[in-house]
């Protein structure tokens, strides 16, 4: 019986060791495959690297700093390392929120942010979530469901495409900034549904370029539709106080819901949603990322509430974040790279994101590091981030950059490419 029980045992740690070994042997010949097509990640790159106590970019491992240009970051406004937003971290009760915010989650520290961001939004309230990624995967999955229908740029950030995939809508992409497209299939199809959303971002992720927002509005408008605008590059940066790309339109009280995040310009973590009282209401009772997660930190709260304080009051930095986007921009076109405008119907070409599309991954890997041996950090973005052949490095700007700084990478990317 021993006997038999032992040979039962070694069976099952055989088949136990054989399943390791399948998926050992499925994980390792699907990162050659990301090695070989130059796709491979790691977390957080160079910078991952950072000597934090002294808030420099540029340590090495060991320890040995040296000076590091740090074009990689979505700071705008370099408020994660404000001394007023770091001061606001030391006054929090706590550092957790402990429950999900329809339980013991949400505290005062919540409610004033809400009330704060819906304030510059210029919305009836405002809903707070622990991620951006979290908030727009959860609002369009719950506004959105069988038998509606959702229109979104092909060029949205992943976490609105898969709030378009959970919600079991039909969803249409349609080619980026192609208004006729959506006024089209609008056109054909909008009785065959009974709700319809149409998502774009405001300044897109990878390219910098703005969204026909005008036109989009319009669109919504005429056919009875929801338009859904993440706000996520623009905030900080456009608008009146910062209040974004809506705002800079004066087109705010014309969309369904104003989609952001308090991990860019906010220089924090976490996401928001704005709109009417009962939109927030409706997402409070039917939003599964928002009733069952655990509350955005309390600390972070705390921060990022200075940190809006603080945005409100920059208006000077980002007039000159945005002058000097130009200038970055004019001066790599005149070396001759390839760098997308950004403007629509005469706006100004001057997002803080600037892609350099140079189209093979290899590339792009080669000349992020030829600049970081410069000490000068611009990530390459490869597919699947970006569609095949339009690897990028993506420059973002900051107003901690000042024209020394942007001149010298101005001068080390005319070098990459041999002037």
């Amino acid at each position: 019986m021993e006997a038999a029980i032992s040979f039962h045992d070694r069976r099952q740690d055989l088949r136990r060791l054989k399943r390791v070994v399948e998926w050992s042997r499925y994980f390792a010949e699907s990162l050659r495959a990301n090695q070989s097509q130059g796709q491979l990640r790691q977390r957080g790159g160079p910078a991952a690297h950072a000597d934090a106590s002294s808030g420099n970019p540029g340590a090495s491992e060991n320890g040995a700093s040296r000076l590091r240009l740090d074009f990689g970051s979505n700071d705008y406004l370099g408020l994660s390392r404000n001394p007023a937003v770091l001061a606001a971290l030391s006054e929090c009760f706590q550092s957790g929120s402990r429950a999900s915010p329809v339980l013991c989650g949400y505290s005062s520290a919540h409610r004033r942010l809400e009330a704060a961001l819906a304030r510059m939004m210029r919305s009836e309230d405002a809903l707070v979530f622990s991620s951006g990624y979290a908030a727009n995967l959860g609002v369009i999955a719950c506004l959105a469901g069988a038998g509606d229908l959702i229109l979104s740029d092909q060029l949205n950030h992943a976490c609105l495409i898969d709030g378009c995939r959970l919600s079991r809508a039909r969803t249409q992409i349609f080619p980026h900034n192609d208004v006729g497209f959506v006024r089209d299939f609008l056109q054909a199809n909008r009785h065959q549904f009974e709700r319809v959303l149409i998502i774009t971002e405001s300044v897109f992720s990878m390219d910098g370029d703005l969204a026909d927002l005008r036109s989009l509005t319009d669109l919504a408008d005429q056919y009875g539709s929801g338009l859904l605008v993440d706000e996520a590059h623009a905030t900080g940066v456009y608008g009146p106080g910062g209040c974004g790309m809506l705002g800079e339109l004066g087109l705010e009280g014309r969309c369904l819901a104003k989609l952001g995040t308090l991990s860019k310009a906010l220089g924090n973590v976490g996401g928001y949603v704005g709109g009417s009282r009962l939109l927030i209401d409706y997402l409070i009772n039917h939003c599964r990322s928002y009733i069952f997660s655990t509350a955005a930190a309390t600390s972070i709260m705390y921060a990022a509430e200075a940190a809006l304080a603080e945005m409100l009051k920059m208006d000077t930095e980002r007039r000159e974040l945005r002058q000097r986007a130009m200038y970055v921009r004019h001066a790599l076109r005149q070396q001759g790279w390839h760098v997308p405008l950004a403007g629509q119907q005469g706006q100004p070409d001057d997002s803080p994101i600037i892609p350099v599309v140079v189209g093979a991954e290899t590339v792009a890997l080669e000349l992020s590091e030829r600049l970081l041996q410069q000490g000068i950090y611009v990530p390459a973005i490869r597919p699947p981030t970006v569609p095949e052949g339009t690897s990028r490095l993506r420059i973002s700007l900051s107003a901690e950059h000042d024209h020394e700084a942007v001149q010298r990478l101005a001068t080390a990317m005319g070098q990459a490419l041999g002037r």
